[in-house]
């Protein structure tokens, strides 16, 4: 006899690949251009329906369907977020990016992935993984830089700016300067011819 068919359930073979390479993340967390997020959301939109992307069986439902016209696809999200999900710690020319990797696979090598496993539950505490902590201080050192250099530009910009009037300034001060610089030369003058009767005085 044929066994039951339920609709409702699913395979978890897509699952467990991506549990996988979640694996191999945590062993090299430098050799993936992604992180965690790119691989939750990934699982999430399989069964979400909201893209086209995996709806359909095989290419010949896709085109049927015309998917492609009706629908939007993952990848153009995920290609418009891109910062959200590229690896912080990615080294393309890393020693572990060159030839096939090889993980440990003892068992106290192999980690429960909470983030895919808990993600909904409510009554545990959220752990986050420390690569998605890491790569969240380094986008926002980033961004601090990012900051400070175009805060430098406008400083730049401004002292340009206050140059021209400090020049402009310079000038009504030494025309200032030079006109009181005559009227001290004076004033000078007739403070010595003051003084000269003074003398005389004494001298009589």
């Amino acid at each position: 006899t044929a066994l039951p068919i339920y609709p409702r359930e699913v395979s978890p073979v897509f699952l467990q690949f991506l549990d996988a390479v979640w694996q191999l993340q945590r062993q090299f967390p430098c050799s993936f251009q992604f992180g965690e997020k790119f691989l939750l959301d990934l699982h999430s939109h399989v069964y979400s329906c909201q893209y086209g992307t995996f709806l359909g069986t095989n290419e010949k439902q896709r085109a049927e369907l015309k998917l492609s016209e009706k629908t939007y696809s993952f990848w153009g999200h995920v290609w418009e977020n891109i910062n959200d999900y590229l690896n912080a710690l990615h080294k393309p020319m890393s020693e572990f990016s060159e030839g096939m990797l090889t993980p440990d696979l003892s068992p106290q090598c192999i980690e429960y992935w909470r983030g895919m496993y808990n993600q909904h539950d409510g009554l545990l505490l959220a752990r986050e993984s420390w690569m998605d902590r890491v790569g969240e201080i380094l986008r926002e050192n980033e961004n601090r830089r990012k900051e400070k250099r175009i805060i430098e530009q406008e400083i730049r910009e401004l002292k340009k700016k206050l140059g021209m009037d400090e020049s402009k300034e310079e000038e009504e001060q030494s025309e200032s300067v030079s006109g009181g610089g005559g009227g001290g030369a004076a004033a000078a003058g007739v403070s010595d011819f003051v003084e000269t009767p003074n003398e005389d005085e004494n001298d009589s």
